[in-house]
């Protein structure tokens, strides 16, 4: 049945990776292509580059969007080798990152490429997150579809599918025979994106080893954008991250008095999200 707001996950995730590339026109193109296959419905795309309007509106003269918020992704631009990462850290961020790298040596770090494993781990991941949240009383901060089990079969389906068509990794961390930790990459290209990240409590830091790794890793394969995700948590900027503009943007073949309509059945549930964020 079509929805008539732009607030499911299916219509948040439906742009992230066909708007992944650094191309503004291609990503354009790609969420033209999406809403005329939505028949020109609102559609919600979320953490973007808020000039993605103006460039929709060139390629398709039918698209209109309205900004209903502004946030920033932290992102890690990569050159060069190993050695020219740590350097560009600062003396405390590059210890920090040796630190974890020297601890993740007896650990090991495996990368799950085909669609089928993907969704295995990933649904593992989403079990994992789930009950370590619960235990420290973080599972209030997931929104409300997140707590849904609909939610877990949506992002299983489609990390399955964006491997199928390899727009989708997951990276894992394996410790004594168990998976302690693991992230779901969007990417394209030499670009990466973290999407959903889990890990086990414990004093190793088994979250923080995997991003290390990840990164090394990502950098010996020659990725060169690593796009961290909106928030503002501490170890994004240990690894060297800094601030890019992005923005919520519902975009649609409606008219923009139309689409106002719609951004604000958004807006409450992006507000909430602030809220909880500035309090945490």
């Amino acid at each position: 049945m079509p929805r008539s707001a732009p607030t499911s996950a299916n219509d948040s995730f439906a742009a992230i990776a066909p708007g992944a590339g650094h191309s503004l026109e291609a990503s354009a193109q790609a969420v033209a292509a999406v809403l005329s296959d939505r028949a020109g419905r609102p559609l919600l795309l979320e953490s973007v580059n808020p000039v993605l309007v103006t460039v929709l509106r060139r390629t398709d003269p039918r698209c209109n969007g309205l900004v209903v918020n502004w946030d920033t992704n932290p992102r890690l631009e990569l050159s060069g080798d190993w050695e020219e990462y740590l350097g560009r850290l600062t003396g405390s961020q590059r210890a920090d990152v040796r630190r974890l790298a020297r601890r993740g040596a007896e650990m090991q770090l495996r990368s799950v490429h085909q669609a089928d494993e993907v969704a295995v781990s990933t649904r593992r991941s989403l079990e994992q997150r789930r009950r370590v949240w619960s235990e420290t009383g973080l599972a209030t901060k997931m929104s409300s579809f997140q707590r849904e089990p609909a939610w877990d079969e949506f992002l299983v389906d489609a990390a399955r599918s964006l491997a199928g068509t390899g727009l989708a990794t997951v990276d894992e961390l394996v410790f004594q025979g168990d998976v302690v930790a693991s992230l779901l990459w969007l990417r394209r290209g030499a670009w990466l994106l973290a999407y959903h990240r889990s890990a086990e409590r414990s004093q190793m830091k088994f979250g923080r080893i995997l991003e290390v790794l990840s990164v090394q890793d990502a950098v010996g394969r020659g990725v060169r954008t690593i796009d961290l995700g909106r928030g503002s948590e501490a170890w994004k900027y240990r690894l060297g991250a800094a601030d890019v503009a992005i923005s919520d943007v519902v975009v649609g073949h409606a008219r923009l008095a139309t689409l106002a309509t719609m951004a604000a059945r958004v807006t409450p549930f992006l507000a909430r999200r602030l809220v909880r964020r500035s309090g945490s």
